[in-house]
């Protein structure tokens, strides 16, 4: 199984992001920040599309949800799951109310391609201001993610987690339950060129040592040949070819 997982950022980089996914056309795609042009786009090339909303944003005073996208060449069973959420009813997005203006969910999908049976989990895991040291609301929304997750059978976890590798401890945490298979030849998932800070002397960290985009395996699963596109969003995109043993 081909799959892609990618941060699109909204439809900011959409001339850049559709090309490069119709050029792979994977079995699988999960966008994180996915506005509906994009799903739009994915559904004109034959996908079949599930959209979980985390977060609306006021644009040009018309509401437009984002959130995140599980999309695949054949059906799958598909559904979202919140392990956090609001107490209150989300409204347009209020940057001093952050907390308030989110739900954090995945998107639980389970797909059989020629024989062989995928369970697939696709989130856009807490922000944090120093992603290197966790925020109570990390800690919580883990804590909540690893719960639900623990009941599933063996599974792919793909997304931006927001936890750079071994910078936060939670890296540890998710590697205690999953093996991350993003080779460690990889130092950084931001793209510099396309990033809204690339051009910062003072964030060039995030750019040289800074991974936060994963693909954990849990069980049977194996990926032998994962890599990292730059050049189709502010994050580079995961291309991977999955294995499961039957």
């Amino acid at each position: 199984m081909k799959l892609i997982s990618i941060n699109a950022e909204h439809s900011n980089h959409f001339s850049k992001t559709m090309p490069f996914l119709t050029t792979e056309m994977a079995d699988v795609v999960c966008v994180q920040e996915c506005t509906q042009p994009i799903q739009n786009a994915l559904e004109d090339l034959g996908y079949h599309t599930h959209f979980g909303t985390t977060v609306l944003h006021d644009k040009d005073g018309k509401v437009v949800p984002a959130g995140n996208l599980f999309a695949s060449l054949i059906p799958a069973v598909v559904y979202t799951q919140y392990y956090y959420e609001p107490a209150e009813e989300l409204t347009a997005f209020d940057p001093s109310r952050v907390r308030e203006s989110f739900k954090q969910g995945l998107i639980n999908a389970t797909l059989v391609i020629d024989g062989t049976e995928y369970t697939i989990i696709t989130t856009h895991f807490t922000w944090t201001l120093d992603g290197s040291a966790p925020s109570k609301n990390q800690k919580d929304d883990l804590d909540a993610l690893l719960k639900y997750t623990e009941k599933l059978p063996e599974h792919i976890l793909v997304g931006d987690f927001n936890i750079p590798r071994l910078h936060n401890p939670l890296y540890k945490k998710l590697t205690d339950v999953y093996t991350d298979q993003i080779p460690k030849e990889f130092k950084s998932s931001l793209d510099k060129d396309l990033h809204r800070v690339g051009n910062d002397p003072e964030k060039s960290i995030l750019f040289t040592d800074y991974m936060v985009d994963y693909l954990f395996t849990k069980g049977t699963y194996t990926a032998p040949h994962v890599e990292l596109i730059f050049g189709v969003s502010d994050h580079a995109a995961i291309v991977a070819t999955i294995h499961k043993e039957n």
